[in-house]
């Protein structure tokens, strides 16, 4: 008796495992739909809209409000172009579709914060302009089509360039910069509770990792806690090279720990975008490739070289690398076009798909209902573009398949089996 028992348990297992390695009779869809949705207008007065990098964003009532923002609509700065930095807020009804601007909402010219959807409304956190660095906070809310700033406690400290994220109605700042004059990757971490907003910003420990700035973060459950997840980034400062980050760290707001995500330490999504999507799914969205960053910092440290040394006779060495700093900003490939998903359960990485169009940098996502709009951006270094594109992800459905339904029905033939011969016995 205790052979056949043996020999069941053996064919079941067996079963099973035949059943897992022959996975591969899926029938998969589409992944990844990227596509245009819709474009700026122009601002009043003018005939163009060259796009906006930097600008917030999100969805209040049926209203998609895009503010703020910088371009170069006179060329490009390395060819002498002025950077432009913006106070417009755009509003589409999404209803039926119509643009409007709304003069006298935004409180200056600004850009490079962070922005997020709320029950509240848009909320606004910090940002920049040409000068310096802000600790505003705002949320703009619509009421009676009419739309309204309502001030929130400031930040401890101005900071732009930072990323962020909402986990249950708490916002998570992390690094940034506090300054133009002498920008420095901060390696700061604060937090505000939207439910207890009189409170303020708390100030919390930081990750165990470098200072960064135009990092990426995003809000997923890890299987047992909603965390806040943070990726990448770049290190700059003063007197040191830039130098891209391709790590990656989880904190956990109930154990107030921070964790490493050694998996994820092998790539770079430097001012991409991120959104959850599912149980357990992060999508990186886009990014600055380390390579192309790399070999425009090592030129313009020759400039500066050359710049200390042109009394010396290096003038026309450093007109040669000026002109291959122009060549390959002139002919920049444009960002990427990769998309990432990190699955927090699994602790694990992988190339999702790729979209076919260069996906903007230093922009911001908003759902909108089903799908993804990306609110404008950069993309490639001083061009940006009116275009918002939305997108949307599907994962692939897999088919059980004819050899796994045999596998099921021998299964339950099993069974069947074993039920009828012990209860004779």
């Amino acid at each position: 008796m205790k052979k056949i028992k043996l020999c069941l348990l053996a064919a079941l297992v067996s079963a099973a495992f035949v059943a897992c390695k022959n996975g591969d009779g899926e029938a998969r869809t589409d992944t990844i739909k990227m596509y245009r949705w819709d474009r700026i207008p122009p601002a009043e007065g003018e005939n163009v809209q060259p796009g906006l990098a930097g600008a917030f964003s999100g969805v209040v009532g049926n209203t998609l409000l895009i503010a703020g923002g910088t371009n170069f609509p006179d060329g490009m700065p390395w060819r002498e172009g002025k950077k432009r930095w913006h106070d417009r807020l755009y509003a589409k009804n999404l209803d039926n579709g119509r643009w409007r601007e709304c003069p006298g909402v935004f409180p200056r010219p600004l850009a490079y914060g962070v922005s997020f959807t709320i029950p509240q409304g848009v909320l606004c956190i910090g940002g920049c302009d040409a000068r310096q660095a802000y600790a505003d906070v705002f949320v703009l809310t619509c009421r009676d089509g009419e739309i309204r700033r309502q001030d929130w406690p400031s930040l401890p400290a101005p900071l732009s360039n930072m990323c962020g994220a909402v986990v249950d109605g708490v916002v998570y700042l992390a690094g940034g910069q506090d300054n133009m004059e002498a920008p420095q990757a901060l390696p700061v971490f604060y937090a505000l509770d939207t439910k207890n907003v009189s409170k303020g910003w708390q100030s919390l420990p930081s990750w165990p990792g470098s200072p960064r700035g135009y990092a990426v973060a995003a809000s997923q459950s890890d299987g047992v806690d909603n965390c806040f997840f943070l990726f990448s980034g770049r290190d700059y400062g003063p007197g040191r090279e830039t130098r891209p980050l391709t790590d990656a760290y989880k904190y956990n707001p109930r154990t107030k720990h921070w964790t490493r995500l050694d998996e994820v330490g092998r790539f770079s999504v430097m001012a991409g975008t991120a959104f959850a999507t599912g149980a357990a799914h992060i999508m990186l969205i886009g990014g600055s490739d380390n390579q192309s960053v790399i070999r425009e910092n090592a030129l313009r440290k020759k400039i500066e070289e050359f710049s200390v040394s042109s009394l010396l006779g290096w003038e026309d060495s450093m007109d040669v690398v000026k002109a291959q700093l122009i060549d390959l900003l002139d002919h920049h490939p444009g960002f990427g076009d990769k998309v990432f998903a990190y699955h927090t359960t699994t602790n694990s990485f992988f190339e999702f798909g790729a979209t076919g169009i260069s996906i903007p940098v230093t922009t911001n996502i908003v759902k909108n209902g089903e799908e993804y709009l990306i609110t404008s951006g950069e993309v490639s270094p001083g061009i940006r573009t009116s275009d918002i594109y939305g997108m949307s992800i599907v994962f692939p459905k897999r088919s059980i398949g004819m050899f796994n339904w045999i596998i099921i029905v021998i299964y339950f033939a099993i069974l069947l089996f074993m039920g009828f011969f012990f209860a004779r016995r």
